[in-house]
């Protein structure tokens, strides 16, 4: 119990140093305001599938104001309305840039060949200190289950 009370601590720490240094957390600096999101921020995707991003915005955006790349073509497309269609195994980052807010928003896409499309709201391979707080508990929660039956 104590290493949780430890880990808890150590995590409530970095969490008040990245708002104090202004640190980046999930890809945007603590205390600026994050204008554009995509949901789902990360998509792993059956080859073949294809899905509409929803863009989440504190300001209107018009479909006409988004410009939508992928940097992996080969991997997946992704239209100018936002619909992302899998097309081979890999990864690809998919961008949707507001032209007049100078604003961005990234979804991370993994095509597999799992017949199973899952969606998830926050990209967990960002070292943010909320993530590295879930990691740090389930690795002290399996070290104390470990050591309680020996």
């Amino acid at each position: 119990m104590s290493r949780i009370k430890t880990a808890l601590k150590l995590c409530l720490l970095i969490l008040v140093i990245s708002i104090v240094l202004n640190v980046s957390v999930y890809g945007v600096a603590v205390g600026q305001a994050s204008t554009t999101t995509l949901y789902p921020a990360v998509l792993e995707i059956p080859v073949g599938a294809s899905l509409y991003l929803q863009v989440r915005s504190t300001s209107e955006v018009a479909p006409q104001d988004l410009q939508w790349t992928s940097s992996q073509e080969k991997v997946a497309t992704v239209s100018q309305e936002g619909y992302v269609t899998a097309l081979s195994l890999g990864e690809t980052l998919i961008e949707a840039v507001h032209r007049k807010l100078d604003d961005k928003a990234v979804c991370r896409v993994v095509v597999t060949e799992s017949d199973k499309m899952l969606l998830y709201e926050i990209d967990e391979s960002l070292n943010s200190p909320m993530i590295l707080l879930s990691r740090i508990l389930v690795r002290t929660e399996r070290q104390d289950s470990r050591g309680a039956g020996s």
